[in-house]
């Protein structure tokens, strides 16, 4: 069980905490960087822009904190109930080389705002509903393995830059919109991160 925290930023860095209950903290900006944690329930909190890492999380409960832009970046949650949080006081900005797979089990997206504050897509960029986005990934392995693409939209609806490629991921909550106790549980694993 490591627990490992720079206070700084982090560039072409290899990060391996091999199995056990990890915990990471990286004060600011991760950038050109492999982070590998193992088979256990890891938290990963990234306090600045994600840029172009490989990000695997094992197997077990895992929870990773994006704070704030995620650009080029493939995040691996591996086998388990897994959330990945991606959250900022503005805007995120996104691109299509950012890729976040649930793998199998049951996993979570918590995402800043309201559901009308995003626009997703199916693989074949088709508008769909959030509730669609939920029908597509029911399977019973939590591996329906379809990809969707999400972005932001203005005040506007409109849609706005690049998104997000994700997979296996079952569930997204909207935080605005969400009832308290599913708020106050992701402020929850944000504390216990930086620990």
């Amino acid at each position: 069980n490591d627990t490992l925290i720079v206070n700084q930023g982090a560039s072409n860095t290899v990060i391996n905490l091999g199995d056990g209950n990890n915990k990471i903290s990286i004060g600011e900006a991760l950038n050109n960087s492999n982070i590998s944690t193992g088979n256990g329930n890891d938290t990963l909190i990234v306090g600045q822009a994600s840029d172009n890492n490989i990000i695997s999380t094992g197997g077990g409960n895992d929870f990773v904190q994006l704070n704030h832009n995620v650009q080029g970046t493939k995040i691996d949650l591996g086998t388990g109930n897994d959330g990945i949080r991606l959250s900022n006081e503005g805007h995120v900005n996104f691109n299509t080389e950012t890729l976040i797979d649930g793998k199998t089990d049951f996993d979570t997206l918590y995402l800043n705002g309201k559901e009308t504050d995003y626009w997703i897509e199916d693989a074949n960029h088709n508008k769909i509903t959030y509730s669609q986005y939920v029908q597509e990934n029911k399977d019973i392995n939590g591996y329906a393995n379809k990809l969707f693409y999400i972005y932001e939209v203005d005040g506007n609806g409109t849609k706005q830059g690049s998104g997000f490629k994700i997979k296996n991921v079952e569930d997204i909550v909207f935080e605005k919109d969400a009832p308290k106790e599913v708020i106050i549980k992701a402020v929850e694993y944000k504390v216990n991160i930086s620990a």
